[in-house]
């Protein structure tokens, strides 16, 4: 008996010394139960870091606790390779900084000179504080952080809370949200719908890669816009709203996302009868046909070439110079926007716009950058 045991002890300190697994033989009061032989009492949590000092009891004679003990654990471990509640926060958050790309195997790992986490330079990566302890968010279940997207940038922060898997996903989605939120120039829809009374319009919103934007450059933009034929503001409904995502996305928004290879010619299409009137800089005049077909295809519309128009510069290099110079601007040296820049610019987000309704209806988000778009990533 004294044999058993000690080889139930060994167990027990095994699966104590598993995944940081904790059991600590201990009374848990007086009675009945405990009086019985071979019925003992233990603490136990299956993982030191998330329960801190929380244990849970387990009773019963020693085969018993390591049968329950290595069930929890195992049950424990499965849900947090789900659910991704074993991560630890404080490890995913370093790596989260440099976009998760400074422990990349060596072979897909960018050189140190070419790392740009989130497109920016390393000195403006991301950073975080904790507003509690590790014990503080056992007890709340949750955790505070105060987050700044730009380390560098002390007064552009805000108090994220949450599970640490629901953190993570804020986190990612704050720094996905940067890549399409831009300084605009425009006036409240309100205001413009006050002035304005205009058939419903699809915009469709593109943007360069983050990995592909340059040191020391803002990502490329593109966007383009059509009216929707047949339809006015009291006519319009989620059914044909749904039908024109439906169409965007086979067009557009498949796989990882159609890719605009914006150039330095200038393709225009005109045809007002059914609502198309677009200008797009674009690679190639086989570039620009190509992204109208798909832009004509969402509602059925059949391509003209006679509509089709191709503006070249002679001296484009010069015109439209890649890197431009540098002049003085309100004092201070700046570097010229670029214009018509290459760049492969990637469909995002496509927007309906109704007179009458301020907000738009969101037809896709590949980026989760709003939360009620009819067709998500």
């Amino acid at each position: 008996m004294a044999a058993q045991n000690n080889w139930e002890k060994q167990i027990l300190e095994e699966i104590s010394n598993i995944h940081k697994a904790t059991i600590i033989a201990g009374s848990v009061g007086s009675g009945e139960i405990f009086e019985q032989a071979n019925i003992d009492a233990y603490q136990f949590t299956p993982n030191r870091g998330l329960d801190q000092n929380q244990r849970y009891y387990l009773i019963g004679p020693e085969w018993s606790i390591i049968q329950q003990s290595s069930l929890l654990k195992a049950g424990h471990d499965m849900l947090g390779d789900r659910l991704g509640f074993t991560i630890d926060f404080e490890e995913w958050f370093e790596d989260f900084e440099y976009e998760f790309q400074k422990n990349l195997p060596s072979t897909k790992k960018p050189a140190t000179s070419k790392l740009k986490p989130w497109g920016k330079e390393v000195a403006n990566r991301p950073k975080k504080l904790n507003l509690l302890t590790k014990e503080q968010a056992r007890e709340k279940g949750y955790m505070k952080i105060r987050f700044w997207k730009d380390r560098t940038v002390e007064k552009d922060s805000e108090v994220l809370a949450g599970t640490y898997t629901e953190l993570r996903q804020q986190l990612l989605d704050r720094m996905k949200q940067q890549s399409v939120d831009v300084q605009v120039y425009g006036i409240p829809t309100t205001a413009y719908q006050q002035e304005v009374k205009f058939v419903p319009q699809v915009i469709l919103f593109f943007v360069e890669d983050v990995e592909d934007v340059e040191p020391g450059w803002e990502p490329v933009y593109g966007r383009f816009s059509f009216r929707v034929n047949g339809e006015t503001y009291n006519t319009i409904n989620q059914a044909r709203a749904l039908q024109l995502a439906t169409k965007i996305n086979q067009q557009f928004g498949e796989g990882v996302g159609y890719v605009w290879r914006k150039g330095k010619t200038t393709i225009s299409y005109t045809d007002k009868e059914n609502g198309y009137r677009m200008w797009l800089n674009c690679r190639s005049q086989a570039d620009g046909e190509s992204l109208i077909k798909r832009a004509l295809a969402i509602q059925g519309v059949s391509f003209a070439k006679s509509k089709m128009g191709v503006r070249e510069n002679a001296d484009a290099s010069n015109a439209y110079p890649t890197i431009p110079p540098t002049e003085t601007i309100y004092g201070k040296q700046k570097r010229l926007p670029r214009r018509k820049p290459i760049a492969n610019v990637r469909f995002v987000r496509s927007e309906l716009h109704i007179w009458g309704r301020p907000e738009p209806v969101v037809l896709i988000d590949k980026v989760n950058y709003r939360a009620n778009a009819l067709i998500s990533a």
